[in-house]
């Protein structure tokens, strides 16, 4: 939260007697994106979304797990991020980037590829999202995200082609 992003207050560390150690946050109120109704995912969720990511990216934290499950919708239409167990708080750009392609993929699964590329470039830019080309690839992607891919026919396809439409990147080598 010091970078700016609307997570989870960190209320206490603990350690157990087998010396693994715990983080206890405060609880974030509302529904998982996974499982809200699409007409509840309006241009000001996704806007608050991608401004959580935007600061993630400025302090260069990766999540490295942004599934639709991992983003709580509140009733004032903010999106929280949870679950940071796997993050990583000197992040690369490639993980950077990939953190945005999971959103791209999952976002689109769930709202449409249009809707998710504009209100993503309209927050993290054009060339960020441009950046995201190599990763939109199975391989590239999580388990969780690239059987997701797979249940949406064409979708990284769609998602790549209006990537490089939106932004003017050129084919990327994959």
């Amino acid at each position: 939260s010091a970078a700016g992003a609307d997570v989870p207050t960190i209320i206490g560390l603990g350690e157990t007697e087998s010396g693994m150690v715990y983080l206890v946050s405060s609880q974030v109120e509302g529904l998982p994106l996974a499982d809200c109704d699409n007409d509840l995912i309006t241009p000001s969720v996704l806007a608050s979304l991608w401004g959580q990511v935007l600061e993630f990216r400025r302090a260069r934290l990766a999540h490295r797990n942004l599934s639709l499950t991992n983003v709580i919708i509140g009733s004032d239409q903010s999106a929280r991020v949870i679950d940071f167990d796997g993050a990583d708080v000197s992040a690369d750009d490639r993980d950077l980037d990939r953190d945005v392609a999971e959103l791209l993929v999952s976002l689109s699964a769930k709202v449409g590829v249009d809707a998710t590329v504009s209100s993503a470039i309209e927050t993290l830019g054009g060339d960020v999202v441009a950046a995201t080309l190599p990763q939109l690839q199975p391989l590239a992607l999580p388990p969780e995200i690239r059987t997701l891919a797979k249940h949406h026919k064409g979708l990284l396809d769609e998602l790549g082609s209006t990537v490089q439409d939106r932004t003017g990147a050129h084919d990327v080598e994959l």
